[in-house]
């Protein structure tokens, strides 16, 4: 709700810090046209702390899409305190951390932000909007 006003204020850049990711977030694709103003970055994370709620992979996995469809730089930050279940390897079978496994959905599981890490889908997310110039 606050991307409207977000991009009426003026800034060299535009970008959306997404963190903690506590719920799904569609871009509106009036907000990402490549004509000024619009996001120029995507920055996603999870949640850390004595109290963290987990972040679901498909809301991290939706953004990413959008990002990728409307050429927006994507920046994947960390999962937090939680991880998608498969990520770590506690599934019993290999598991590339696609959504759905076998019509069961993923669980994210409480393991410590370090070990959580920062892989989305096997690898890491780290675009970068071009350098702005005056």
């Amino acid at each position: 709700i606050r991307i409207p006003a977000l991009l009426q204020t003026p800034a060299a850049v535009h970008f959306l810090s997404c963190e903690p990711l506590l719920g799904p977030v569609a871009l509106k694709p009036e907000w990402v046209e490549p004509v000024w103003p619009r996001v120029a970055w995507v920055i996603v994370g999870g949640e850390s702390g004595p109290h963290a709620r987990p972040m679901h992979a498909d809301w991290v996995r939706a953004l990413r899409d959008q990002c990728s469809r409307a050429s927006v730089p994507y920046f994947f930050k960390q999962w937090g305190e939680h991880a998608p279940r498969c990520t770590l390897a506690l599934c019993g079978t290999p598991c590339s951390c696609n959504g759905l496994r076998g019509g069961h959905p993923i669980q994210m599981r409480r393991v410590g932000k370090k070990a959580a890490g920062r892989l989305l889908d096997g690898r890491t997310w780290d675009q970068y909007p071009q350098a702005v110039t005056a």
